[in-house]
């Protein structure tokens, strides 16, 4: 277990995709860990006074989660995932997470988006892809409890980010690593990080799992369609079963 402690250290877990923002961060004087991401591209965590910096190993164990994670979507990859449906993938591993201080920062000009082409010929509609984005975020902030947050380039992330991490740091000193700043457990625990990766991690894998089965049964199986290929899948999780 984490105990509350205010004199814990604030560190941004950043993910491993998320390259080109650590230049920003290191000239900000911001300390962060990289580390591949289940779910969102970024995550506090509180450590133990003086395990900031370096990135020490086994670093996982010992860090506290705090409830705050962020997806950054560009504005252009926002777009892919709408089309692929990876949006609404992302959008429940982060529900998943029990993080309740969930935010979705779109990076760049919406508008730009406006001339890419959408699928079935409709260039023509009053739909743009900009009111597409608009659309799934308000859908997320309403039906989910996301927070939507707009930057207008990676530098303007960065200085974002920058800020957040100050000011989760200034919180840890007024309030403790604990309920109401950090991820609790069932058990009223702070959830290390190790946990949460390893939860996460078996809900993607389960999942991936799932979902090809779905797929093999819908075009494996002749005249079994998709929601009929899906009650199956709920029925048996997975071909062991």
């Amino acid at each position: 277990a984490c105990p509350p402690r205010s004199d814990w250290e604030v560190v941004l877990v950043v993910d491993k995709c998320e390259g080109r923002l650590t230049e920003c961060l290191k000239k900000n004087g911001i300390s962060f860990y990289s580390k591949k991401m289940h779910s969102g591209d970024f995550v506090w965590v509180a450590v133990p006074p003086g395990e900031g910096t370096p990135q020490l190993a086994g670093w996982e164990g010992r860090a506290a989660v705090m409830d705050w994670i962020i997806e950054r979507k560009r504005v252009d990859d926002f777009v892919d995932s709408i089309k692929t449906k990876r949006f609404v993938s992302q959008r429940e591993h982060m529900l998943a997470t029990g993080i309740t201080g969930r935010i979705y920062l779109v990076e760049g000009d919406a508008s730009r988006t406006n001339t890419m082409p959408i699928a079935g010929g409709q260039q023509g509609s009053s739909t743009t892809w900009e009111d597409r984005i608009r659309s799934a975020s308000i859908k997320s902030q309403v039906e989910n409890g996301f927070t939507p947050h707009c930057t207008a380039h990676y530098e303007e992330t960065a200085t974002w980010l920058c800020g957040m991490t100050r000011n989760l740091q200034t919180l840890v000193h007024q309030r403790g690593v604990g309920k109401g700043t950090a991820l609790m457990t069932e058990s009223g625990e702070c959830e290390t990080f190790k946990d949460l990766d390893h939860r996460l991690n078996h809900l993607v894998h389960d999942k991936t799992i799932n979902e090809m089965l779905q797929i093999m049964l819908s075009r494996g199986v002749k005249g079994l369609g998709g929601k009929a290929a899906l009650a199956v899948a709920s029925e048996w999780p997975t071909l062991a079963d």
